[in-house]
């Protein structure tokens, strides 16, 4: 009994750290487990030399899906993105939801040009696959950022951050 009572907390405990680390709507990573794979992968990258970009994601003119089609409509447009990052980006690649309508992405092992193309196939693939049960298209403008050394993810972010809005300056 106690060795049933054990797996049983055991697997309570997972499941709360789970709850603690997701985004409840897409599955996908919240912040907290944002900053727990940032910190690993940052991690493995010093250990192996290799590049790791980060990529923040805005969805475009997001908030007209929701005003317009409501927000049981916008979920599912959530949904859809990262359904379509998990189905076009590597295993490796970590998705992330921040809030809202901005995700970030974990690339480990790839350098900015590798990056570019992966979200040119996302953005691509978006762009023939409607949100399920709808006619919407979505896009994103996006950031890209090379993890230096000891940046935090904060710093990471931020530079990221920059670039998106250089990004949507530029259309």
């Amino acid at each position: 009994a106690a060795q049933a009572r054990i797996a049983e907390l055991e697997a309570g405990l997972r499941e709360a750290n789970k709850v603690a680390s997701h985004d409840p709507l897409t599955g996908v990573l919240n912040r907290r487990g944002l900053q727990e794979a940032y910190d690993r992968e940052t991690a493995r990258a010093k250990r192996t030399g290799q590049q790791f970009t980060v990529a923040l994601l805005d969805l475009d003119d997001f908030k007209r899906v929701n005003d317009q089609y409501g927000h049981a409509v916008g979920d599912a447009a959530l949904l859809h993105l990262t359904r379509m990052i998990a189905e076009t980006l590597r295993p490796t690649d970590i998705c992330c939801r921040l809030g809202g309508e901005e995700f970030v992405l974990l690339m480990p092992d790839s350098d900015l040009a590798a990056a570019k193309k992966a979200l040119a196939r996302l953005q691509q693939a978006l762009g023939k696959h409607a949100v399920a049960g709808s006619d919407i298209v979505l896009s994103f403008s996006a950031g890209l950022a090379k993890v230096e050394a000891d940046n935090t993810l904060e710093q990471q972010l931020e530079l990221a951050d920059r670039a998106v809005y250089r990004a949507k300056a530029a259309g």
